[in-house]
């Protein structure tokens, strides 16, 4: 681009008469955002690494929070020959902002699902296509990577209700009612059965500013800060209040030109009697000075501080806050991954939600298999004992099933054989269960068990428990039958011998009632059943 041209992209005064006259053949010079009342910028200045805006905003977007970094970069049409990445929205856009055109080239890039005109992803090459969040309608970033996907950060218009409803988030309370005169109650978000409060006048850590005066009902004694939240923490901590917890805001007042392009009604007035501060009015009509500068230069309120949200954008808000906990998948990460933060009432509550299970999966409430060393002792001593012991029942009675003379007779010994298999399954059962837990799993269960749950080896456990029980079952049953036939028929007849007849109904029955058992069994397991066994309710097959 020339020296010339350069001047007029955004530059509406260069435009002398009403026609749409343009120095590009697509209009590229008019392609701006306007970030700001005093901040204009070019499309290809947004998201290139180098603010152009006093207020970094320009850095800041929400289409910034995702690009192509680690897999693609190009010469931007507008903004120097840089070879960089570019935001994930303008892929395949139907805007050429590539110098090469490589943005919108199609055989370059593959669609993950299907594409519509309001919601679509791509990925480059052979790259797979990872799970995310679909925003409906017009939305600015079009999808959320389950990466950035229940941050806090509405991204789509939907997702932080998705979130609510999907991992059922708690409730947290952020701004404190704040009444003429009488000031915030801080203490309505406390045990007030246990904490005695009193009124008094906040001095945050810089000192006072001429003109403010915030009065808060507060705790007389430290409290455990860890379920507070915005501006319960901030003010509660800020005046020393808080067991275990510092104060999150800087120990100096901002500066009189803070916050560029924000807060347009600011008022500016002394800080200490020595330096020049503004301060803004509340919505009951009193000056404060309750804003909170981000290390990005960004200013949002107190009710935006240590709320396990990135109001920032780069985690300054919450990086000195101790009301939360951060999962292990995203602690201590280089990428563009951000910090996923829960509260500590999260963590071993029973309900996963970081995506590593780390709130549950850890030294504190682990799960495993069997939970404590009475039940490990006790499935290994009854397993054992139950397959030895049945295996050697089985192998006697079997033998003795030649020298039975009487149907009846034959009946209970190959029944007993049949209950003793049975028996011998549900030992096996136990002591497989056993290695499981002990040998393989271990401490480790936790986050292996959704693996372990849809696995093939615990569906082949499960056949194994429920084919030995339905065996023991049915042949006790018919045990019992046959048994109480023989004492009501026992004085009107003599039994009846062994003979090709009756071996063949013991051959039925017994293959009757391992069929059924087989089958009780694996039912629950073909995919066009499993919907009434495993969960309980069938699903239409179009909203699974």
């Amino acid at each position: 681009m020339s020296s010339v041209s350069k001047y007029v992209v955004c530059g509406s005064e260069f435009k002398l008469t009403n026609e749409k006259i343009s120095l590009c053949d697509n209009n590229l010079e008019n392609d701006c955002r306007s970030l700001s009342a005093d901040c204009v910028v070019h499309k290809h200045k947004l998201c290139d690494g180098v603010s152009d805006c006093e207020d970094n905003s320009d850095e800041t977007r929400d289409i910034c929070q995702l690009t192509t970094v680690g897999f693609f970069n190009c010469t931007r049409g507008f903004g120097g020959d840089r070879n960089i990445t570019i935001p994930i929205k303008w892929i395949m856009d139907n805007k050429t902002d590539c110098l090469n055109g490589k943005d919108e080239k199609r055989n370059l890039w593959k669609y993950c699902g299907e594409k519509n005109d309001s919601a679509y992803r791509v990925v480059l090459g052979d790259k797979t296509c990872q799970d995310i969040l679909l925003c409906p309608g017009d939305s600015d970033q079009g999808y959320v990577d389950f990466d950035f996907l229940c941050d806090g950060v509405n991204s789509c218009e939907i997702e932080n209700e998705v979130c609510r409803i999907s991992r059922d988030f708690p409730s947290i309370n952020t701004t404190a009612v704040n009444e003429r005169c009488a000031g915030r109650d801080l203490c309505k978000s406390l045990d007030s059965t246990n904490v005695t409060c009193h009124i008094r006048e906040f001095q945050g850590p810089a000192g006072s500013a001429f003109g403010v005066n915030i009065m808060l009902n507060v705790p007389t004694s430290q409290v455990n800060c860890n379920s507070l939240f915005g501006e319960y923490y901030v003010f509660i901590s800020c005046m020393g209040l808080c067991l275990n917890s510092t104060c999150p805001i800087k120990d100096t007042f901002l500066e009189h030109d803070s916050c560029p392009g924000q807060y347009l009604g600011r008022v500016k007035t002394l800080a200490n009697n020595n330096n020049l501060t503004f301060v803004t009015m509340s919505d009951v009509g009193e000056y404060e000075n309750t804003i909170f500068q981000c290390k990005n230069t960004k200013c949002i309120k107190y009710s935006q501080v240590c709320d396990l949200v990135d109001d920032c954008g780069d985690m300054s808000d919450e990086r000195n806050c101790t009301n939360h906990i951060v999962c292990e998948n995203t602690n201590n990460r280089t990428d563009q991954v951000k910090e996923h933060l829960i509260s500590h009432s999260q963590k071993c509550d029973g309900r996963f939600d970081c995506f590593d299970l780390s709130d549950e999966c850890n030294l504190e409430c682990g799960k495993e298999i069997l939970q404590n060393w009475f039940l490990k002792l006790y499935c290994w001593l009854l397993g054992l004992l139950a397959a030895i012991f049945n295996i050697i029942t089985v192998c006697k009675v079997a033998s003795c099933i030649k020298d039975s003379e009487t149907r009846s007779n034959l009946y209970t010994t190959v029944l007993i054989c049949v209950i003793g298999m049975g028996d011998f399954l549900i030992g096996v059962y136990l002591i497989a269960l056993s290695v499981f837990d002990s040998i393989i799993f271990g401490k480790n269960y936790c986050r292996k068990q959704a693996e372990w749950l849809s696995g093939n080896s615990c569906s082949v456990l499960g056949v194994i428990s429920t084919a030995g029980s339905q065996l023991s079952l049915f042949s006790m049953t018919l045990l019992s039958l046959i048994r109480m036939w023989g004492i009501l028929n026992s004085s009107l007849s003599i039994p009846a011998r062994v003979n090709k007849r009756a071996i063949a109904k013991v051959i039925g029955v017994v293959i009757g009632i391992v069929t059924a058992s087989i089958s009780v069994a694996i039912i629950p397991l073909v995919p066009a059943l499993e919907d009434y066994f495993v969960q309980g309710f069938f699903y239409d097959p179009l909203n699974k």
